[in-house]
């Protein structure tokens, strides 16, 4: 500049030190700031490393939506759950597309998708249980975080439903059991009471008339006795038969059997006791052997001729046929006795049942479980034709090859 019509120059100095102290320190600073900026990345990237390690061993499967209800976390377990939607599984998915996905892989309407829907936007947490088309049974929970996403944990819960299915079928056996029981305690004690009361009955005759009795009044109450005795231990080999059975301490012995011949005996000693019956037989279609427990079949006739007479209080024809038929042999006996009620005749090879038309007819209700059994092991089977107050015609059928054991 010219000052009194001369060049000068003005220079001006100013103290800087502080000013560079605070851009030492502010560059130390933000040094530093950068420096923990850059750890604190590193620690939350370590931190979603480990967060999604442990997302994907979880065994569940695991999704998370945002608050736009887009897909920004999903596990690799997801698929395990729903392979069939597996290919839509991504991360920006919308919920809605994911749902209708699910919903078209199993087979599930629009309202599913809508009821879905609405408890996913509902903001509330619940639980859902469903059954995949596979059998596997898994359950959805719904959860919400406080920035509005959602969160789904599925867990695969089938061993908790077997378990649980166990269970109820281990309760209802034993109400079962317990039925049976006051079953069985019911009819033994009807069925024993009868026999003992005509011991008892005879025996107080012979104490008061013993002086006065006949020989043929004393075979007579003697007979009377047998009988309710036979009766009695007839009983009890029956429910023996039966734990025998159900233990599995029966022994199968099946051999070259004549049927034609073990029906006709059982019949033969049948018509003795049915005097006011009358058996008539039509065997000759029968083949010479089958291969058969003769005890067995010994005891399966017995049980259905005794029905057959026994439901017929008023006396009548029982006619046996028997014949052959597409590689099996069959024999049935037909009644015109009280026959069974149509709604009872599925459980007429319940142990202890007895139709309501048997009602005052002596019985156990244990033959015709006992007969089942027993066709069971010859891989026989049996039928029941009956119409109320018409009588009824069971037919077994068994197979006339030589069958597996057991």
């Amino acid at each position: 500049m010219t000052l009194a019509g001369r060049k000068v120059f003005t220079v001006y100095l100013r103290d800087i030190t502080e000013r560079r102290q605070a851009e030492a320190e502010l560059r130390a600073y933000r040094e530093q700031l950068e420096d923990l900026v850059s750890r604190r990345t590193l620690a939350l990237v370590s931190a979603e490393e480990r967060l999604v390690t442990a997302i994907n061993t979880f065994k569940g499967g695991f999704a998370l939506y945002d608050a736009e209800e887009r897909l920004s976390i999903a596990n690799e377990n997801l698929g395990r759950f729903m392979p069939e939607v597996l290919p839509h599984v991504r991360i920006g998915v919308s919920m809605e597309a994911m749902t209708r996905a699910i919903a078209a892989a199993n087979g599930l309407g629009e309202d599913w998708i809508r009821e879905r829907l609405a408890l996913y936007r509902s903001h509330e947490e619940f639980t859902a249980q469903r059954q995949l088309r596979n059998g596997q049974w898994i359950e959805t929970s719904v959860r919400h975080t406080p920035d509005g996403s959602t969160l789904f944990i599925i867990t695969d819960i089938s061993q908790h439903k077997q378990a649980e299915a166990a269970l109820r079928q281990s309760l209802a056996r034993e109400k079962e059991l317990g039925q049976l029981q006051r079953e069985f305690v019911s009819m033994t004690s009807h069925e024993f009471r009868t026999p003992l009361a005509i011991i008892d009955a005879s025996i107080q005759r012979i104490l008061r008339r013993r002086a006065q009795l006949s020989s043929t009044d004393f075979d007579a109450l003697g007979g009377e006795i047998r009988a309710a005795v036979t009766r009695m231990v007839g009983l009890i080999d029956t429910i023996l038969d039966t734990s025998r059975i159900d233990s599995g301490t029966i022994q199968f012995n099946p051999q070259p059997c004549d049927l034609r011949q073990a029906i006709t005996d059982v019949c033969k000693r049948q018509q003795a006791l049915a005097t006011r019956h009358r058996i008539i037989l039509d065997l000759a279609r029968l083949p010479d052997r089958i291969i058969a427990d003769a005890v067995f079949m010994d005891q399966i006739t017995t049980n259905l001729l005794t029905n057959a007479v026994k439901y017929s209080p008023n006396g009548g024809d029982v006619m046996v046929r028997g014949w052959t038929e597409s590689g099996a042999v069959a024999f049935s006996f037909t009644d015109s006795g009280v026959g069974i009620p149509s709604d009872e005749l599925a459980r007429l090879f319940q142990r202890f049942f007895r139709a309501r038309t048997s009602t005052g007819i002596a019985g156990t209700g244990i033959g015709l479980y006992i007969v089942k059994r027993l066709l069971d092991m010859h891989h026989g089977t049996i039928h029941v034709a009956s119409k109320e107050g018409c009588g009824s015609t069971i037919t077994v059928r068994l197979p006339v090859v030589e069958m597996p054991i057991g």
